[in-house]
């Protein structure tokens, strides 16, 4: 037997107008909106996380574009992308 539990919470009115708003929007009750809410700033969260990690882990691992400026690594990709261009389609339209 599962017992669903009542619990109230107590909103600031601008927050608790938005929250119906969106309810309405969503097609959905309102506390189902707010789990709605919920769900999506923890997967928001867990995004920045794994993130952070990454970062984390490009710093400690001399990584080949460490230390480089913003211009230096998107002349870096460029020059990629045309050498991944030339070995792979250049032919297709000589």
């Amino acid at each position: 037997i599962i017992h669903a539990m009542t619990r109230i919470l107590e909103l600031p009115t601008d927050v608790f107008d938005a929250v119906i708003k969106l309810a309405g929007e969503l097609k959905l009750e309102p506390s189902q909106a707010v789990a709605h809410l919920v769900k999506a700033e923890r997967n928001r969260l867990e995004r920045m996380r794994v993130w952070q990690e990454l970062a984390v882990s490009v710093q400690h691992s001399n990584h080949p574009l460490e230390g480089k400026t913003v211009d230096e690594i998107v002349e870096q990709r460029r020059k990629t992308r045309q050498e991944i261009w030339d070995a792979e389609y250049a032919h297709l339209y000589r």
